[in-house]
């Protein structure tokens, strides 16, 4: 049941703009933002991996908060997590911590053993990413699945869609070669083609802004390309990446 449920998600992400495991990744992120603002904020073991996190990443405490302006306009959910948060920070310095985690079981044994500073370890990880990177990682490989096991219908499905960001793409070919060759090989050489068109109409558009063929009438094709190769490479909609500078 989950791999079907995750197929027909991938095939309803696949009709829209994007890659559609960003596309995924994304929706759940938005999920949990708002499952976690309604449902768990006043829940301490909800907000346990958040606190050890230090909260949330940039990107998702952005989310947070048009989520909650957009739904109430009153910033409570964000004035709790963070209050207690910045206590957190708070007692740490005090105590003289560097806001990592401290070294656990015997490598932390032996740090203490040897009373000297402990390399930093790497910073939490945002609990909203690792959502995303699980929901990412089903998506990819219900995909794989799907081009091997109904290549007759996902790959014309694939053809009209965005297809895959190149991160994803790289992941793809990187983990799942061996294990899924027929699909990666499909997603290899449908990029291969993919691409080609896009960048011969990109040098079309490059032509035809020199004043030597003015004339020359530029096609919508050529007019988008290049929106197209920004969706490849960010896996952004086309209408996410056609935005005025923000503020910092």
């Amino acid at each position: 049941m989950p791999f079907a449920l995750t197929l027909v998600h991938l095939e309803e992400a696949l009709k829209k703009p994007g890659c559609p495991i960003c596309r995924l990744g994304d929706e759940a992120a938005r999920r949990s933002v708002d499952s976690f603002l309604w449902e768990n904020v006043n829940d301490p073991e909800s907000r346990r991996p958040l606190q050890e996190a230090y909260g949330f990443c940039p990107e998702h405490t952005r989310l947070l908060v048009a989520t909650e302006m957009e739904s109430s306009g009153v910033l409570l959910g964000v004035n709790m997590i963070y209050e207690s948060l910045a206590r957190q920070a708070m007692r740490d310095l005090q105590k003289g911590g560097s806001l990592q985690p401290a070294p656990k079981g015997m490598w932390g044994w032996l740090e203490r053993l040897r009373r000297r500073p402990a390399a930093p370890p790497p910073a939490p990880t945002c609990p909203l990413c690792r959502i995303v990177e699980e929901v990412q990682a089903n998506a990819l490989i219900t995909l794989l699945e799907d081009l091997t096991l109904h290549a007759e219908h996902a790959r014309p499905l694939y053809h009209q869609a965005d297809g895959l960001c190149l991160p994803h793409l790289r992941q793809a070919l990187h983990q799942y070669a061996q294990r899924y060759p027929e699909a990666t090989r499909f997603l290899r050489e449908e990029t291969l083609s993919r691409l080609d068109v896009l960048a011969a109409r990109m040098r079309e558009y490059i032509r035809k802004q020199n004043w030597a063929y003015r004339e020359e009438a530029m096609t919508e094709e050529e007019r988008v390309a290049w929106l197209r190769v920004l969706v490849f490479f960010t896996g952004y909609s086309p209408e996410r990446l056609v935005r005025r500078i923000e503020p910092f």
